[in-house]
This record gives C-alpha cells, structure tokens and sequence, in this order.
C-alpha cells in the first residue's frame, strides 16, 4: 500500500486526495499496531529476562546449598570413618588384653586343678 500511495503521488496523474489520505491512515494505523505489538513482545522479552536472572540466581544459591551439604556430609564421614578406626583399634586392643588375660586365668585354672590332684594323691 505504501508503493501505491507513493505511485499515485509521483506518477503526475490527478489523484483522489481522499483516497490517499485514507490510505496512509490505514498505513499509519497499521503501523501503529505493529509498534504497539513490537513494545508487547518486547516487554514480555523483559519480564522473561527477568524471570531467567531470577531463576539463575536461586539455581545458584540451590548449588551453593548442594555443595556445603555435601561438604558437610564428606566431613561427617571422614569424622565417622577415624572414629570407626580408632574403636576398631581399641577393640583389637581389648581383644588381645582380654585374650592374654583368658589365657592367664586357664593357666591358674590349670595350675590350681594340678595342686587340688597332687594333693588328692598324697592323702
């Protein structure tokens, strides 16, 4: 429509001033409509900017969160694995004390048992 409107005005013919004038009102409109659609995909453009860099800042923030859990969860382990270790080496001790000591009470036991007999034998 803008070509026609551009002809009909350069071409030196007579022409309907009316039916021009509406034409670039229609043009005029049209273009207005367009401007006012542009400015709606733009702001909706915005608002989804707006939405992403709020997104991205809470994804951040979860990640952050995420690591210091598993920072802390690493740590706990690595507290319950020396704690695990040092009872298994108490437990190790013990077992030998208390081996050395079963050890020791069989051989009273023993000792007491050949007493009791030899002195059984000489009555």
């Amino acid at each position: 429509r803008v070509d026609a409107v551009a002809n009909a005005l350069t071409s030196g013919r007579q022409v309907d001033m009316g039916s021009v004038l509406r034409e670039i009102a229609y043009i005029e409109t049209t273009m207005l409509n367009y401007r006012d659609q542009l400015s709606k995909v733009r702001d909706q453009l915005n608002d989804m900017l707006t939405q992403l860099n709020k997104t991205m800042g809470e994804l951040s923030d979860a990640r952050a969160m995420i690591f210091d859990v598993v920072n802390n969860l690493r740590n706990l382990l690595a507290n319950y694995q020396s704690r695990l270790e040092e009872l298994s080496i108490t437990i190790t001790e013990l077992s030998l004390t208390l081996s050395s000591r079963l050890s020791d009470i069989e051989r009273e036991i023993r000792a007491m048992r050949d007493s009791t007999l030899l002195n059984k034998g000489r009555q």
